[in-house]
């Protein structure tokens, strides 16, 4: 197996990461859910039906982090987010029945270069979650805290680790 050279500032960056990505996580609690009449589930299902309604929750909100941003082109957003323009086009045309993809939400959140408060938000109208136990959403969080906007550093380091790529190279890395 061939070794990969690494420059001093790749070297660094993945030493970074690796301290972060070592640091102690903070575990979960999972609640017991699913039996007739518990409230949680009838609270759930109440809640779902009210997000049925909100079609373009997502859509809403990249447009919304645009605005907060100054950023006056769609042009600007998904080339930063290593996305293309039909993958946006779908996203800005989405409806309840279709959400993007976690690493299309990721992308987004790295080239709107959002605050981990922006990109919680960003991931929770996609349906998701920005985490604290999952290897795509710890690598997310550092980039975020770190401030280094660029999707292609952030696919270096998912890269080199052997996950799975965000934007477009998730869907052609195989």
């Amino acid at each position: 197996m061939e070794e990969k050279r690494l420059t001093r500032e790749q070297q660094a960056l993945l030493d970074a990461l690796d301290d972060y990505l070592h640091q102690p996580v903070k575990e979960a609690v999972h609640h017991v859910f699913g039996d007739f009449g518990d409230p949680l589930t009838e609270k759930f299902i109440a809640e779902e039906e009210k997000n049925q309604d909100e079609r373009n929750r997502f859509r809403d909100c990249v447009i919304k982090l645009m605005d907060k941003k100054g950023i006056k082109k769609f042009s600007d957003v998904y080339k930063a987010a290593c996305i293309s323009k039909y993958t946006f086009s779908r996203i800005m045309n989405y409806d309840k029945d279709r959400k993007p993809a976690k690493e299309t939400v990721a992308a987004l959140a790295i080239g709107l270069k959002c605050t981990m408060d922006e990109a919680q938000e960003l991931y929770h109208a996609a349906g998701f979650h920005l985490g604290t136990t999952d290897f795509l959403d710890r690598v997310i969080g550092f980039f975020i805290r770190e401030k280094r906007y660029s999707v292609n550093e952030v696919n270096f380091c998912l890269d080199y680790f052997g996950a799975s790529l965000i934007g477009e190279q998730s869907r052609d890395r195989g």
